[in-house]
């Protein structure tokens, strides 16, 4: 029952739009079922304890169900970890399988147990794991090991958003993003462009140098460079024109309109999550680089939530966290904020902890900000607040995944 509730169900939550490149649904379960070494038995324990922690989740209402679900995450990720270690005490065993567990546990305890930077310690493993893979590269080998490969690169990217603290090098950044990011459909799981996946992690490189003191000569250089690459990132945004559907079963048009109008509410789909995207960029560079006020990135928070209210009107699925909640934290207007509370109504529904977890930061953040905007006489939209300070007061590390 866990392994079907992965397939069918965790798989979708996993990707914005869902079909039949979602790894997910093949990839993950597909090396999981091989049951060929250590390493492919971890990922699916693994996999079935991601399973059971959703259901524990989507069931709090019924404690009972609940407790016994989350018993049996427990139980398959004492195993899968333990099958890990033994795996990487043999380097050369399946490196797909080792990496998938790898991620699949830091997802577990990042997103779906939500717990306070353990998750962190499993991106520390995949960077020991990828440095001995350096020779050899499997994910320029096959398209599994690139997809896996890819998957990891962008967790870790994503979740260094969420840290002040500056940790420097890494192989994760140093080695693997730019061996991988440079395939056409890179950044594809998470609905996002490669130029805007490589933007972030140069966002973020750049705001560690600037917290640890180091201002570079060229950092305005190197800060338009970024702000030119977002911008130059490009999307259709025409909404989806229905054209008239013929429904006699019996006209030679009727099944190819639908599946045309199927493929434009894809495509639209498609634009709009790459455009949520590419403007979280934006606000991500301003506030990183520049420390700027909500006021003067109003326009991309508002085209941010703009955009996933209508993603959820075309039933896109889960959109990824980190861009609307990027957006979400500087949201100050009342249309705005309605528009985050609709978000995390649907998403606190899916089953995923760490949605919770993002509620609690973007009410406290609105909280702090209003406060302070009262007790001085400014607009909200003038008070800076980090919200990576209000994690770490309320004993938060969210996975933003």
């Amino acid at each position: 029952m866990l392994f079907h509730h992965y397939v069918h169900r965790v798989a979708w939550l996993m990707i914005p739009i869902d079909g039949v490149r979602n790894p997910w649904k093949s990839t993950y379960p597909a090396i999981a079922l091989q049951n060929s070494s250590a390493a492919t038995r971890s990922l699916y324990h693994a996999i079935l304890a991601q399973a059971a922690f959703n259901l524990s989740n989507l069931h709090a209402s019924d404690p009972d169900y609940s407790r016994e679900s989350h018993e049996h995450g427990l139980r398959h990720y004492g195993i899968a970890l333990r099958e890990l270690r033994e795996s990487l005490e043999m380097p050369a065993q399946n490196y797909n399988a080792s990496v998938g567990a790898v991620i699949t546990l830091a997802v577990i305890e990042g997103v779906y147990v939500a717990k306070k930077q353990r998750w962190r310690r499993h991106f520390d493993g995949a960077s020991g794991i990828i440095t001995q893979f350096m020779h050899d590269k499997p994910w320029t080998e096959c398209s599994d090991a690139w997809v896996i490969s890819q998957s990891l690169a962008l967790s870790f990217e994503v979740g260094k958003t969420g840290s002040k603290t500056a940790d420097g090098y890494s192989p994760l950044t140093g080695d693997l993003l730019g061996a991988v990011s440079g395939q056409e459909f890179f950044g594809y799981t998470i609905g996002a462009y490669s130029k805007v996946i490589n933007s972030i992690s140069a966002i973020r490189l750049l705001g560690e140098e600037l917290s640890r003191g180091q201002i570079s000569e060229n950092l305005d250089t190197r800060a338009a460079r970024v702000l030119k690459d977002l911008s130059d990132v490009t999307d259709d945004t025409a909404h989806i024109e229905v054209e008239e559907v013929d429904d006699d079963p019996n006209s030679p048009y009727c099944q190819t309109n639908r599946r045309s109008e199927q493929e434009r509410r894809e495509d639209r789909l498609y634009n709009l999550h790459f455009k949520i995207f590419r403007n979280a960029g934006l606000i991500y560079l301003y506030r990183t680089i520049f420390d700027a006020a909500p006021y003067v990135i109003g326009d991309f928070i508002s085209a941010v939530l703009s955009d996933a209210m209508e993603f959820l009107d075309l039933q896109g699925g889960s959109i990824s966290i980190w861009p609307v909640f990027i957006a979400a934290v500087e949201a100050c207007k009342e249309e705005d904020r309605a528009m985050v509370q609709r978000w995390i109504e649907f998403s606190c529904k899916l089953g995923i902890q760490n949605r919770l977890v993002a509620r609690k930061i973007i009410q406290h953040v609105w909280e702090a900000r209003d406060a302070e905007a009262l007790s001085h006489g400014r607009d909200p939209s003038e008070v800076v607040i980090d919200w990576r300070d209000v994690q770490e007061q309320l004993g938060f590390d969210i996975l933003l995944l």
